[in-house]
């Protein structure tokens, strides 16, 4: 399933070329540098995941743990053995949401550094709400939907708000005011409701 296309990749030393793949690939690039040994034994392949509601607010979990606890980032997390970036994605979104997605194209691609000299490689996918009950789970303390303003007022992870807008996915809408919907206004998501806006 398509839900707009692939942008530019980034990593933390600026813009390089895209990728150009689907989310069903799974297969992690951007190491041609490194043997293959090295490239397993220091790549942490991560995804995280672009969801827009129908008000084009942003889907944000506040991070419960290292690295950039305490700070606002989508939902996302570590690929495990066996898995592909759409897979990792839908699981994630739903530990960390209680929203299950269903996962679309790579929207962005970035690199940070890991403890011990390693690099997580981050895939962003977009994804859709196919339904679930929004609530903070596992990895986060909150959780919410936010409009482009206020995405930027937050206190977010390291480079996420650049990120966002070099991929085009802050969309406007016309409130400025942040909605969340943390655990305390736990609401059912509708199945549909929300949608990658290219």
């Amino acid at each position: 399933m398509r839900f707009g296309t692939p942008q530019t990749v980034l990593r933390s030393s600026g813009p390089v070329k895209s990728r150009g793949r689907s989310a069903a690939a799974g297969q992690h690039g951007g190491v041609s540098n490194l043997s293959p040994g090295q490239a397993a034994r220091r790549i942490v392949p991560c995804v995280g995941a672009v969801v827009h509601d129908d008000a084009g607010r942003l889907l944000l979990v506040r991070r419960a743990n290292p690295p950039a606890q305490g700070t606002w980032s989508l939902p996302g997390g570590r690929v495990e053995a066996g898995e592909d970036d759409a897979g990792a994605v839908v699981r994630e979104v739903g530990e960390e949401t209680g929203l299950r997605v269903e996962a679309g194209d790579v929207v962005g691609v970035v690199e940070r550094d890991a403890p011990g000299g390693g690099r997580y490689v981050i895939t962003d996918l977009a994804c859709r709400v196919v339904g679930g009950t929004l609530a903070a789970g596992d990895d986060a303390s909150d959780v919410g939907w936010f409009d482009a303003a206020a995405v930027t007022a937050l206190p977010t992870s390291p480079g996420l708000v650049a990120a966002l807008r070099e991929w085009g996915v802050l969309a406007s809408t016309s409130s400025t005011e942040p909605e969340p919907d943390g655990p305390a206004a736990r609401r059912r998501a509708r199945p549909g409701s929300s949608a990658w806006a290219p």
